[in-house]
């Protein structure tokens, strides 16, 4: 299972599982239903329709996000095609008992020299329309980015990136979480960390690090 997701995905009000896929299981989307009893149905796979398919897609992360802002839960994939290059593979919704969706893409602002291993959407400035934030890895410096959406309805427009932390070396960014921890009415960050030791392939330390978002 990679980049695991919890979203209503045939909205019966139940949270449903979505898992992406990693280089191994390349492109691919597994949907688990949840049952009323609380347990998850077996995974079906979500076969994904592509107009314009590429060599490059590899990792798939989905989110479950109303991206049209229509009143349906729309699916949108992550793919890195090369550094600097990143896209979003979009499905419209509504998805309910669909086995395959056709996906459309969507190009994000360009981030010169870097991969982004993963990313996520709230309403980080509280206009009441959602926002891209994005873990971005270069080799000089690791932060956390936020795409401002400029656009009031529809589909989003996003601004250039903004810098909201940097990560000190030699600590390497990987998955976050956006969640108010303090319920203190703002967004905070709960951010994975790790770090290899010299000469070694898979990192050694792994921690969990939480930024409060400042008055």
């Amino acid at each position: 299972m990679f980049s695991p997701q919890f979203g209503d995905f045939n909205g019966d009000g139940r949270l449903d599982l979505l898992s992406g896929s990693n280089c191994c299981d390349a492109g691919r989307v597994f949907v688990f239903l949840r049952n009323p009893n609380g347990t998850f149905a077996d995974r079906h796979e979500l076969r994904l329709k592509i107009s314009k398919p590429d060599l490059f897609r590899t990792c798939r992360t989905p989110h479950l996000v109303d991206w049209d802002r229509d009143g349906h839960i729309d699916l949108v994939l992550g793919q890195r095609l090369a550094y600097g290059t990143w896209l979003l593979d979009i499905a419209l919704g509504p998805l309910a008992g669909k086995t395959e969706v056709e996906v459309k893409q969507f190009q994000l602002p360009a981030i010169p020299d870097a991969r982004v291993p993963h990313f996520g959407f709230a309403d980080w400035d509280g206009d009441g329309s959602f926002d891209l934030l994005a873990a971005v890895q270069r080799k000089e410096q690791e932060a956390i980015y936020w795409f401002r959406n400029t656009a009031i309805k529809g589909e989003p427009k996003f601004a250039a990136a903004s810098p909201l932390l940097t990560v000190p070396a030699p600590w390497r960014l990987g998955a976050f979480s956006i969640v108010d921890w303090d319920q203190d009415g703002r967004l905070d960050l709960v951010v994975n960390m790790t770090k290899k030791r010299p000469g070694e392939i898979l990192p050694a330390e792994s921690q969990l690090w939480l930024y409060r978002r400042k008055a």
